[in-house]
């Protein structure tokens, strides 16, 4: 397995992550898969927060009959309850 993590504040509300992952195959030289998150999570209040991810699976060799890529689109409001250190 492969892969980074890279998380970054944007502005003094806004922090972007985004995590790449890839799994060759190690019996066969060929076949691969990746995963690549990526959010963006804007603080709207003290312990609420907006986010907006989307995630690109990516297999070289799938079964007959499924697709290759899966892409998603996801988007929230996270709540936090507790936070470390205060």
């Amino acid at each position: 397995m492969a892969g980074n993590i890279l998380e970054s504040r944007l502005l003094r509300k806004v922090n972007w992550e985004e995590t790449f992952r890839l799994y060759p195959n190690l019996s066969d030289t060929g076949p691969l898969r990746s995963i690549l998150d990526t959010t963006l999570t804007v603080n709207i209040a003290r312990q609420m927060f907006f986010y907006i991810s989307a995630v690109d699976r990516y297999e070289s060799s799938p079964q007959p009959g499924v697709k290759n890529n899966n892409f998603l689109l996801l988007s929230g409001i996270r709540w936090v309850i507790l936070r470390e250190g205060k």
